[in-house]
């Protein structure tokens, strides 16, 4: 069984480059083996153009949603934290004097309206 705790984080990123972080962030973790890092996800909605093209785009414009192990403190490793911030288009993980704001399943699903089986379908999983 895992001991572990994580929390979900709201990374901030550049205008247009949510997907591109979290796509790098993955990579990163994958490539890295970066346990600290479980899931990585975008809401995304869809959309009608007005050509009538049915797309897809970040729900939450500027921002992606990464489950990182926490300390006691519940806040992450210092060296996660700078991997993620240092990402090209990447600012940071939202913060409120000087600690990062963490929120557990329940919270995340709450504040953006998610179900599991959504979080499943957006997250690309790490067996760890």
């Amino acid at each position: 069984m895992d001991n572990n705790r994580y929390l979900w984080f709201t990374a901030t990123t550049i205008p247009n480059y949510e997907v591109k972080v979290a796509e790098d962030l993955k990579a990163i973790r994958d490539n890295d083996n970066l346990f600290e890092i479980r899931e990585v996800i975008v809401p995304m909605e869809k959309y009608t153009t007005a050509k009538g093209l049915e797309k897809e785009r970040p729900k939450y414009p500027s921002y992606f949603y990464v489950k990182i192990l926490v300390d006691s403190n519940d806040q992450p490793p210092t060296n996660i934290w700078h991997r993620i911030r240092n990402i090209k288009g990447c600012i940071g993980l939202l913060q409120r004097d000087k600690y990062m704001i963490g929120m557990d399943d329940f919270d995340l699903k709450e504040s953006l309206d998610l179900t599991d089986e959504k979080i499943a379908e957006l997250a690309v999983r790490k067996n760890l």
